[in-house]
Parts: structure tokens; sequence; C-alpha cells
């Protein structure tokens, strides 16, 4: 009797250079070089750095990874540029029935204004509405990340207001911004967008 195939791990291709691929252990040590050398503007934003300060730390993280349900808050892909990581992409919150989706995106700082988180962002999203059958998506930003809170704004989200004293960085209080967009409405908003150049700088959260 045979066992049930398992499900082939996501890859989604931005364009030619750029990939959104699955995380695996092998990325522990480059993962950590990015984390340890983009520390100093990754801290201000995501409290999750805090518990990694070592390749063991690191590692811990990549195990936590799952790629089960995408509405259980597992899921990592990894932001490949020409064949190197350069960032990371999540989804971290999700209710299966309503069918509802949280994103969060982090890039390298010599990385930036390439218009990648742009690029993934979008392929993310036909992802999660045209294979996935997600009906809205989610992002939800530090109030004054600027960066961040461009991607939504530029793709045509829906401000959902603040959420104050939403969570904790650096044992401080954080408000955070919200943005959604349907399946429907980003099926409209396509049609109107040159989505497949961006020439503006990409944030982080």
């Amino acid at each position: 009797m045979f066992g049930r195939a398992k499900s082939p791990l996501p890859r989604i291709q931005a364009d030619e250079d750029l990939v959104l691929r699955a995380v695996t252990p092998s990325d522990d040590e480059q993962l950590y070089v990015m984390i340890e050398s983009n520390r100093w503007h990754l801290e201000p934003w995501l409290s999750w750095i805090e518990d990694i300060h070592t390749l063991q730390d690191t590692r811990k993280f990549l195990k936590s990874v799952s790629y089960k349900s995408i509405y259980a808050g597992g899921w990592v892909f990894g932001i490949e540029f020409q064949g190197q990581l350069v960032g990371l992409m999540d989804l971290n919150e999700g209710n299966h029935h309503d069918r509802f989706i949280a994103l969060g995106y982090w890039l390298d700082a010599d990385a930036e204004g390439q218009g990648l988180i742009t690029k993934t962002v979008i392929s993310c999203m036909n992802y999660l509405f045209e294979e996935q059958n997600v009906r809205k998506v989610l992002i939800k930003c530090a109030t004054n990340n600027v960066r961040s809170e461009a991607i939504p704004k530029r793709l045509g989200f829906t401000w959902d207001g603040i959420s104050y004293n939403a969570g904790m960085v650096q044992e401080q209080s954080v408000d955070l911004v919200k943005y959604s967009m349907t399946k429907t409405d980003w099926t409209q908003w396509k049609r109107t967008y040159p989505h497949t150049q961006s020439n503006e700088k990409d944030g982080k959260r």
C-alpha cells in the first residue's frame, strides 16, 4: 500500500531573477549572517529578531516553519534574487473559515531600491488568490514604518484603520496601521496597474 504523496514545497517565480521559495535547514548560515548584518534596521520593527542571536537560534526558527495549512501562521518564503537569499516573506496570521491571510516581509538593506518587495508581494497575492482560494489579504505595519506602509498603498490596498498598542518591540508599545485587499478588488486592480515594473524603494516589516 502506497502512502499519500507529500505536497510540493511552495515556489513562486516573480521574474527571471526573483523567486519566492520555501526555506530549508540548509539556509541556516546564510539567514543567520543576513539577520546579523541587518539587525540594526530590523530590530525597530520585528519583535522575533530579539529571539535570534546565534546560529542555533536560526536553526530553531527554521524548524518552526511549517508548510501545512497556509492559515496556521507557519509559512515562510525565502526571497531569492539572482540565486541569493535577500529577505523573507511570511504568512503570519490567518483564518480558514473566513479565508484571510496576513502577509509580512523584510529585505536585506543592500537589496532595497530595486522593487523586489513590490514584485514578490504581487506574485504572492496572485498565488494566494488564484491557487489557494484566499478571499482577503491583510498587511499590518508599524505606524512609523514608512517604507513598509508604502507597499500596500502602492498596490491599491484599502486602509482599515489603526490598532493601538497592538504589540511590543524592544519593550516599546507599537501601533499598527492595517490594510486589506479582497480577491475581487485585486482582480480589478490588476487590470490597470503595470505590475511588472517598479522603480520605487521597497520596505521592511
